[in-house]
């Protein structure tokens, strides 16, 4: 047989996302035929999830898994993300291979990707779409450089308690790469309290609220 040919007649590996931005990333890779597992969370969040992920089982949510869906669907991995460790343990102590993608800041983005595809066997799309965000995460920055002023922002995360970002969190690093000043950056929690009084003294130009 060809090598490309042997290759094919392998069987669809198959994967499980507890993770919202995991099963995103699968879709975009062109690996949905590998997923036959996602979170429920996942349909919550992911555009047009409804129809892309019909009949895909439940098995599991970010803080939690259902180990007897998951011994039912025999995934060959499961797919987690920061933040999830926990379900982690659990997991390996039933025997599931896990592997978890970082999520802590932009340029995890494409490594997520390059591994998805290699583990879907979707590496060649995975890899274009990889090359591709690397190219704008620069471009972005080269447009940036020069930049005269860094505006100050605040991002709530939450109104009532106040929660913003830390330097920890993924969203920290979306401010900075777009070209803002985090006021909160200095906190060490991913996703700080932070009072209405602190807010008035540091007098943020943007504040960016939840929906």
């Amino acid at each position: 047989l060809l090598p490309g040919l042997a290759l094919e007649s392998k069987p669809t590996p198959k994967l499980v996302s507890l993770a919202p931005s995991n099963t995103e990333l699968i879709l975009e890779a062109g690996a949905e035929k590998s997923l036959v597992g996602i979170s429920s969370n996942c349909n919550q969040v992911i555009p047009n999830a409804a129809q892309r992920l019909k009949g895909i089982p439940i098995t599991g949510s970010f803080i939690s898994a259902n180990l007897e869906r998951l011994t039912r669907v025999k995934p060959d991995v499961v797919l987690l993300v920061n933040g999830q460790e926990a379900v982690e343990t659990l997991l390996k102590r039933r025997g599931f291979k896990v592997v978890v993608l970082k999520n802590n800041k932009l340029t995890d983005i494409p490594e997520n990707l390059r591994k998805i595809g290699e583990l879907s066997r979707k590496l060649k799309q995975a890899e274009i779409l990889a090359g591709s965000f690397d190219d704008k995460l620069w471009e972005l920055n080269m447009i940036l450089k020069d930049s005269p002023k860094r505006p100050k922002v605040f991002y709530c995360t939450w109104a009532q308690p106040l929660l913003t970002i830390g330097k920890n969190s993924f969203l920290n690093d979306v401010v900075t790469t777009c070209g803002g000043v985090n006021i909160a950056a200095s906190l060490p929690q991913p996703y700080p309290h932070y009072s209405a009084e602190r807010l008035i003294i540091a007098d943020p130009d943007i504040i960016i609220l939840p929906y």
